[in-house]
């Protein structure tokens, strides 16, 4: 199996899809989409989004992803501070589906939603 950006998995979808262990610094808050294994989308922030992830796919992560395990980040943008990250999770989690999924680059699954 081949990622959008190039890269092989070996077995199922990985949970960063697309993102590289470099891509993940720690510079302040980060607001993250997540696919889950239904195709919903959940959207939140962390400072730590390894740590988040990893609570998210054993269960501890939040009501929502509980029941829609495994999930796989598919976007993540880095912001300077915590009330940053909150406006930004605050806006994306008021777009419609097809907006999110144009922002995080699916222009495909966008026109079907």
């Amino acid at each position: 199996m081949v990622d959008r950006l190039g890269g092989r998995s070996t077995r199922g979808p990985a949970p960063f899809i697309g993102l590289r262990m470099a891509d993940f610094g720690a510079l302040g808050w980060t607001v993250y989409v997540l696919r889950c294994k239904t195709g919903e989308l959940y959207t939140g922030c962390t400072t730590d989004l390894v740590r988040r992830v990893r609570e998210h796919n054993s269960g501890a992560g939040s009501k929502f992803t509980r029941s829609r395990l495994p999930v796989a980040v598919i976007y993540k943008e880095e912001l300077g501070s915590r009330s940053e990250a909150l406006r930004r999770e605050r806006a994306i989690k008021g777009m419609r589906r097809s907006e999110k999924l144009l922002l995080v680059g699916h222009a495909a699954l966008a026109t079907r939603a």
